[in-house]
């Protein structure tokens, strides 16, 4: 997989955090663009390592993985959670940064709980939001999918990890 290095900072590391190049290690990613929910050398629990390719590009590959945490649709298909963070930035383009903070739990295969944190000074646009966030869901795979939306002042992270999770599946665990 290629590595869009405008966006991400990959790092593999070893168990003792010593950068890894070429060789096996845990897969650690810094946005550098998402700023409704930066993440800073965050650990995605996935095993990799990074190469260059013959046209000097930067390629992860990925060689096994976490107890995944997918999207888990009514027909099977499993899907990446990553599609949310793409939509509250689409959303965040439009409305300018309105999002601060956002947590996805599936509860069950038709069911989803959203928490989103709105910037203190348009949390008057709770609706606009609520019916953006529907609407771009409409046009996925999610159509025939209940969204239940509230608003909060803070999401905290897990008391265990100390992480803030942007999506946890109660179908499969987080």
């Amino acid at each position: 997989m290629h590595i869009n290095t405008n966006n991400v900072y990959v790092e593999i590391l070893d168990d003792n955090g010593n950068e890894l190049f070429d060789k096996k290690g845990k897969i650690y990613v810094t946005s550098l663009l998402n700023k409704a929910m930066p993440l800073i050398r965050y650990e995605i629990g996935d095993i990799g390592k990074i190469c260059i390719n013959e046209k000097d590009d930067y390629i992860l590959e990925l060689l096994s993985g976490r107890k995944l945490n997918y999207i888990l649709l009514e027909n099977g298909e499993k899907i990446s959670p990553y599609i949310f963070p793409k939509i509250i930035e689409q959303i965040n383009d439009e409305l300018g940064e309105i999002i601060i903070q956002f947590q996805i739990i599936q509860l069950n295969i038709r069911d989803f709980l959203i928490y989103f944190v709105l910037n203190p000074q348009m949390s008057n646009w709770s609706i606009a939001v609520k019916n953006k966030f529907v609407n771009y869901m409409n046009f996925t795979k999610f159509k025939n999918v209940n969204w239940e939306i509230k608003f909060l002042k803070n999401i905290y992270p897990d008391f265990n990890t100390g992480k803030l999770s942007f999506f946890i599946n109660k179908l499969i665990g987080e």
